[in-house]
């Protein structure tokens, strides 16, 4: 072997040691990139996700708010509770019940929150109020 072939080939192989690996430099880069996205997208990620929950809210009050009216319609009066949409009642007014008004197996939904809708007869007895 000549001077040259080793050297040649040693040059070889310091090049090839170097392009194994990244340097800190560009890993340092590559975090900070993925950092950067991070911090955008979370937050339009949360936001949508709380957006979908507010939407998922309201269509449920509006069903219930429906299962409310059918008991009304039925009842001549409005419920006490939310329970009363699912349990017959006792009393004169028991045969007139044609629920149950919300799903029996489900039972009174929770908010996307996981907190209970509240529910709040006004004293006049001629309306209500349902929120989460």
């Amino acid at each position: 072997m000549t001077y040259e072939m080793i050297k040649t080939d040693r040059t070889k192989r310091i090049v090839r040691g170097m392009r194994a690996g990244f340097t800190t430099l560009e890993l340092i880069f590559a975090t900070a990139l993925l950092m950067g996205l991070m911090a955008i997208l979370i937050p339009m990620i949360t936001s949508r996700m709380e957006q979908g929950r507010r939407n998922s809210a309201k269509i449920e009050m509006q069903q219930m708010k429906v299962s409310v009216e059918q008991y009304y319609d039925d009842m001549g009066s409005y419920p006490s509770s939310l329970e009363a949409l699912i349990k017959r009642p006792s009393g004169a007014k028991a045969d007139s019940w044609n629920g149950p008004y919300l799903d029996k197996k489900k039972g009174v939904p929770k908010d996307p929150w996981s907190k209970a809708y509240q529910y709040r007869l006004n004293p006049d007895g001629g309306s209500f109020e349902l929120y989460s």
